[in-house]
């Protein structure tokens, strides 16, 4: 049958395909993002309520900033500390800048001004003259003068008994702590922060302190007094948080389950406090209607598919295997560059015809990429390779050692770069023959290549250079430097002369490491070194960054 015959049958479902494709896409992409997707959300309700947190923080550590640099209020602390008497316009002045600061924030319990031993110098609340602040026992940790808002507590107030927290900003005087502002924050008032926060179904809000005491915890519609309500799911959840490296990790998620139920939780520490917030929803429940919605999908693809089986598989057969085939073939050859590949075809109609057309053309491709590669890999070895000893020329080691050294630099490897001359290379040449001096080259080349476990090149001339990689041993880079002269120094078979002629040659070798990795540098101190061998006497090595040569 014609392709044609089979674009008539095409048109006749062409309204049912639409269907079956939507129903299939539909299935994949539910199963593949759900869980991807709430967890994505989940992370940005997450940092969103970090944020915010972290904003209020800054705004009280900005105003509690603003008080403590007031030239009063450092008076009388000052005026405290020195036990003198108190100012009275002054104090007026302070306690009612402090009751302005409370009544223009409503979450402030108190504000207070304290000495550093905790004698109130001013605050929003009655106190006796001479009175210690309650919060005298704070945790040091949280008195060093930097900004602090420390763990949850309760103490009475008007309204009875409330869980606070204080907040905390050192007073100076010439870089010298000398008291404290301290604002006590109603933990209620975080509830606002869990009650706006959209969250998935069964999902929970928490901010902890750090000794694990609720501050707000709950759903945004109810509010908790404990974390989590049963002994075993508090035990399963405790395993999975005791198992993170939190010092590490002050931020991520962890995942535990219970009566079978898969929870998730994201948590991060909080900034200028020792408290953490937690967001945890119940994986199990999102994966449950992930699979009845996936469920109903496939229901409807299977009912569509029994009006598409029989279709379906003669187009399969007749005209999208082929298809398949030869586009799949032509991906192959375009991402391995294979022109060797051919199109399997056993029929007759118009796709077997284009089948048998672009194996042809393939396989004309392969035959003239064959001697088009054999040419270019002769021409590059040929651009390449020093045509005297065989080894790369000035360009290519100097490429080689680049790519090598800008690798290491990437990866903080260590480098080790070697600069070999040929001492009194004339005297060869005058003595011997020209002959003789490119034998002595070839046989220079020859010993490098055995014995250096790198790179080698010559450089020009007489000149060669080294490269390889390697952990710095100075005893290993000796003993390499020193078999090298050795070998160097039994010498090349003079055969008119039937004897060895030493090849006596200066070397040079630097090691550098990390950042410091330079190609042009390392060149120069090679080349250094490589002259401060001969003017040590020729036929020795040095090493860079050593103070004797060898």
């Amino acid at each position: 049958m014609k392709i044609k015959h089979t674009l008539y049958i095409l048109l006749l479902i062409f309204s049912l395909i639409p269907l079956y494709t939507f129903g299939i896409f539909m299935v994949y992409e539910n199963d593949r993002t759900v869980e991807s997707i709430m967890k994505e959300n989940l992370a940005a309700i997450s940092g969103s309520q970090i944020m915010n947190i972290k904003n209020f923080c800054d705004g009280r550590k900005e105003a509690m900033e603003m008080v403590a640099q007031y030239d009063i209020v450092r008076d009388a602390v000052e005026d405290s500390l020195d036990g003198k008497g108190e100012r009275a316009a002054n104090h007026e002045y302070l306690e009612n800048l402090l009751i302005k600061r409370k009544t223009y924030n409503p979450f402030i319990a108190s504000i207070s001004i304290v000495d550093k031993n905790f004698h109130v110098v001013a605050s929003s609340e009655p106190y006796e003259k001479g009175q210690r602040s309650d919060l005298k026992h704070a945790d040091r940790k949280y008195l060093g003068g930097d900004f602090f808002i420390g763990d949850a507590y309760e103490r009475k107030t008007s309204k009875g008994t409330t869980q606070m927290v204080a907040a905390y900003e050192g007073i100076f005087q010439d870089k010298e702590l000398i008291g404290y502002v301290i604002e006590e924050i109603a933990s209620s008032h975080f509830d606002e922060y869990r009650s706006k926060t959209n969250l998935w179904k069964d999902g929970t809000y928490y901010i902890l302190d750090g000794n694990g005491k609720i501050i707000t915890a709950g759903t945004p519609e109810e509010k908790r007094k404990k974390p989590i309500t049963t002994k075993e799911q508090r035990k399963n959840y405790q395993e999975a948080w005791n198992a993170v490296d939190h010092e590490k990790n002050p931020s991520g998620e962890i995942t535990y389950s219970y009566n079978g139920t898969e929870y998730i939780t994201y948590y991060s520490n909080v900034n200028d406090t020792d408290w953490t917030i937690q967001i945890t929803t119940n994986l199990s429940s999102h994966r449950a209607t992930s699979r009845a919605y996936k469920g109903l999908l496939i229901l409807t693809i299977i009912s569509v598919s029994l009006l598409l089986i029989v279709i379906h598989y003669f187009l399969t057969r007749r005209l999208t295997r082929p298809l398949e085939s030869i586009i799949g073939t032509l991906d192959k050859v375009q991402e391995k560059q294979d022109y060797s590949l051919r199109i399997e075809s056993h029929t007759a109609d118009e796709v077997g015809a284009m089948a048998g057309e672009v194996n042809r053309l393939l396989s004309y491709i392969e035959q003239e990429n064959i001697e088009e590669k054999a040419q270019q890999h002769k021409l590059a070895k040929l651009a390449a390779c020093d045509p005297l000893t065989g080894i790369k020329n000035k360009k290519a080691i100097e490429q080689a050692i680049l790519d090598v050294i800008q690798n290491a630099a990437d990866t903080q490897k260590r480098i080790t770069l070697g600069f070999v001359d040929i001492d009194d290379f004339r005297n060869f040449n005058s003595k011997y023959g020209h002959q003789f001096g490119d034998d002595v080259i070839r046989f220079v080349a020859d010993t490098l290549t055995d014995m250096i476990p790198g790179l080698v090149g010559r450089y020009g001339g007489d000149e060669f250079l080294f490269c390889y990689e390697a952990m710095w041993d100075r005893e290993k880079t000796e003993d390499l430097a020193g078999h090298l002269l050795q070998k160097l120094n039994k010498g090349i078979l003079n055969e008119e002369l039937d004897k060895y002629i030493p090849t006596p040659c200066s070397i040079g070798i630097v090691s550098e490491e990390g950042s410091s990795l330079d190609y042009v540098f390392m060149l120069h101190k090679a080349d250094q070194a490589m002259y401060h061998a001969k003017n040590a006497g020729k036929n020795t090595f040095f090493l860079a960054h050593c103070e004797e040569n060898h």
